[in-house]
């Protein structure tokens, strides 16, 4: 056992290995120490573009209820046109940790989370990748990671190309993927208010798919708020559920608009999803047994109508503004706040001239805008005609300017109005605001573009005895997920967190316009700050934060 993921308590280590500590016996000479016990593992097959000559899953497993990954070569993986990984059906230990890790990321970073994964196994066996493996530590061995099982639409698309190993006789590609389509209106999510209401099978098909298409949208607009970036966005790597799974490829980007490294870039990556969605919606024409179903482009239009509108709704989260304060719009004010947000659309997609490198520092220099600190000076400034003075560095065209403190005035009298905001200080919504923007636009270099892998493999390298290197590497997750988990939590009812350490907080009450000092240990209230100090940009706001943080500290 390398790792046991502590926040998915689902089986005991020792269950753990006895039920996933197996690997496909694909090698001349024995693993020394391994016994003659052996399991069945079952391989699933799905198709969808991408998959090259597989038909399915080439390296996982599962028993009906998790998932391990790295097991070795299963029979739907028949292409060698791929890299060492895929074509021998490992899994470096390396990977497995990176996977669990951005696991507990995206759970909480996305609307829908991510699939998860219990623990990462030691086989005792090298990863045998193409350079050459002097040292047999950590780093240089072969793992098996042991995840959570979810339905992919890749399950239920033709895997065309698939070329099946010799001696395996499997049930014919089509007539595998018609039982999986009329099998599919019961995998697919139901929203919450159908799940009693007794429906056919073309009514739980069209519920589940508008459902999945609505998860999916959600998904992806907050992603692109956050800056969170999966890679490889294909029928396999995404679930019926709406969760991400497969994360090799994912990054947080520190701009936006700035990943053009990536194909297609980032505000193309949709391209994957609507895709998606198309084949998906092709295969329910052709093989749904349960007459027409009236599938095909109707939901391809709902998932570019529903990303337009969640991606207004999340952009105005960059500016700070909680989705909660939009809630009871009357239609007048709900079109005010969906111009504001696309407008904060049309900067962020921008002026970003080059793409960014993971190993490049100098990532604010990438075109011409800085969100984050056009939010703040435009929730700090008092005077609704201050704002475009305040924001002349900031943006150099005036029409642009023009256009959005315009619109942000007008959207900041709706807010006022709103019944929540009424009852607050008058300092209190410019508070909300600029802590909100602030803390959204945090930087996590170690998730940028390989850092990550390249932590990992320093802590393995440096930390040989696997008690300590356990604990490095939890202390290295929770550093990660902490972090995230305080940048991407928003105001909750009172408040809003601004920093914390060890159960202590610093939260802001937009009530009082007050920062409050929270001891969990002892339940204290302490009062810090009577008179809350508004920044006038995004460098004195994290000043603001350090400063304060470092006296609760």
């Amino acid at each position: 056992m390398i790792f046991s993921n502590c926040r998915l308590p689902e089986l005991g280590e020792e269950e753990l290995l006895a039920q996933y500590a197996f690997v496909v016996r694909d090698r001349e000479s024995a693993l020394q120490g391994s016994s003659e016990e052996s399991r069945v593992f079952l391989a699933d097959r799905y198709g969808g573009l991408g998959m090259a000559l597989h038909g399915g899953s080439g390296r996982v497993g599962h028993d009906g209820r998790f998932e391990a990954k790295g097991i070795g070569l299963t029979p739907l993986a028949t292409s060698r046109a791929v890299d060492h990984a895929y074509s021998s059906g490992e899994a470096s230990v390396i990977e497995c940790i990176l996977e669990l890790i951005w696991g507990e990321v995206l759970e909480e970073a996305l609307p829908h989370g991510a699939v998860r994964s219990l623990a990462v196994l030691d086989t005792g066996l090298p990863f045998e990748s193409a350079g050459d493996l002097a040292s047999h530590d950590v780093c240089s061995m072969r793992g098996i990671l042991v995840r959570q099982r979810a339905y992919r639409p890749a399950h239920f698309m033709r895997a065309i190309y698939a070329q099946v190993a010799p001696g395996e006789h499997l049930v014919p590609d089509h007539v595998r993927t018609a039982n999986a389509i009329n099998a599919l209106p019961y995998l697919l999510p139901l929203p919450a208010e159908s799940n009693d209401r007794p429906m056919s099978r073309v009514e739980r098909l069209h519920a589940g798919m508008h459902e999945m298409v609505e998860r999916l949208a959600r998904q992806h607009a907050a992603a692109r708020a956050r800056r969170f970036m999966h890679g490889a966005i294909t029928a396999s790597n995404l679930t019926l559920d709406g969760r991400w799974i497969d994360y090799e490829s994912t990054s947080h980007v520190p701009v936006f608009g700035s990943s053009e490294h990536f194909y297609p870039p980032f505000w193309s990556d949709d391209r994957g999803i609507w895709r998606t969605i198309e084949y998906l919606s092709y295969y329910i024409d052709k093989y749904f047994d349960d007459g027409d179903p009236g599938i095909r482009n109707n939901y391809v239009e709902l998932f570019h109508q529903r990303l337009a509108s969640e991606q207004r709704t999340a952009s105005l989260s960059v500016l700070g503004i909680p989705e909660g304060l939009l809630t009871d719009l009357d239609s007048k004010d709900a079109l005010v706040m969906d111009k504001l947000g696309d407008i904060v659309l049309r900067i962020a997609k921008s002026g970003r001239t080059r793409p960014f490198c993971g190993a490049d520092t100098d990532f604010h220099t990438f075109g011409h805008y800085n969100l984050a600190d056009i939010a703040v000076r435009l929730a700090a400034t008092d005077q609704d005609e201050s704002r475009d003075r305040m924001l002349s560095a900031a943006i150099s065209c005036p029409a642009l300017r023009e256009r959005l403190v315009t619109t942000y005035n007008h959207a900041l009298g709706v807010l006022r109005r709103h019944n929540t905001v009424r009852s607050w200080h008058r300092r209190g919504l410019a508070g909300l605001l600029i802590f909100g923007a602030t803390k959204l636009a945090s930087q996590f270099p170690l998730l940028r573009e390989g850092k990550l892998k390249s932590k990992l493999e320093a802590i393995c390298a440096e930390v040989p005895d696997r008690v300590d290197l356990r604990h490095a590497i939890e202390e290295l997750l929770q550093s990660i997920v902490a972090d995230v988990k305080l940048a991407m939590s928003g105001y909750r009812g009172d408040g809003i967190v601004v920093a914390n350490d060890h159960g202590s907080a610093l939260k802001f009450y937009p009530t009082t316009a007050e920062l409050v000092y929270l001891d969990n240990g002892s339940a204290e209230r302490l009062r810090i700050h009577s008179q809350f100090d508004v920044p006038k940009d995004l460098t004195q706001s994290i000043a603001l934060i350090d400063r304060f943080s470092q006296r609760t500290g």
